[in-house]
């Protein structure tokens, strides 16, 4: 049927351009255009948040966060975790130590102080969920059902941060230009959300930065 839609809207435009006495139709042609590429992206995007609940999402959640502490994999490098990342991007990590965010990476040992936390486990006991959530759902308002739940969804850019280097907020450049990023949240120790952006790589969806102020978290 959209197809069908489209060619029609598209016969309409031409039918109209071999009168000469008639003005060619094109808002129709326009608008039905529109309306088939937004209906084709967001099938699209559906389809990739479904290919990675199944070929990432619950992997990583298996392998990094059930019955591990996810900042001790991080702070340590830990080989589970290397298998998500992608040597181009790295992972870096959003904290706030202050009034600030700052976004600090492997040289700064990932921005972590004595007093974050590196002892907390969730359990994978029962069912756990992933769940496709609203773009305009508040994650400060999740229910992560004692951390068996985690949520996601497609976002159009990174947070921004402060940086020290130059005192001014900045935006995040990626080195793949228009890669799709999905962002997951799941819970802290404090029952807080965690947010985990992977970002679209020629090898597939890699963890590329962890962000621990979502809701002011400290």
């Amino acid at each position: 049927m959209k197809k069908c839609l489209f060619y029609l809207a598209i016969g309409i435009g031409l039918a109209s351009c071999s009168e000469k006495k008639q003005k060619p139709v094109t808002t129709n042609v326009k608008s039905s255009v529109e309306n088939i590429t937004q209906q084709n992206q967001e099938a699209l995007d559906e389809a990739l948040l479904t290919s990675f609940i199944n070929d990432v999402g619950f992997d990583f959640l298996n392998k990094c966060y059930y019955e591990r502490n996810l900042n001790t994999y991080i702070r340590d490098e830990h080989e589970n975790l290397k298998e998500f990342m992608d040597p181009a991007i790295g992972l870096r990590r959003y904290h706030l130590p202050g009034a600030m965010v700052y976004l600090s990476g492997k040289d700064e040992n990932y921005g972590f102080m004595d007093f974050d936390d590196f002892e907390f486990e969730p359990t994978s006991q029962g069912e756990s969920t992933l769940s496709v959530m609203d773009v305009n759902q508040d994650p400060c308002e999740l229910d992560f059902n004692q951390g068996r739940t985690a949520y996601l969804h497609l976002v159009k850019e990174l947070p921004e941060y402060f940086s020290q280097q130059t005192n001014e907020v900045e935006k995040v450049v990626l080195p793949y230009k228009d890669a799709k990023i999905i962002v997951m949240y799941v819970m802290d120790k404090y029952e807080r959300p965690k947010a985990l952006f992977f970002i679209d790589t020629p090898k597939g969806m890699k963890l590329g930065f962890v962000d621990d102020a979502v809701c002011g978290n400290r």
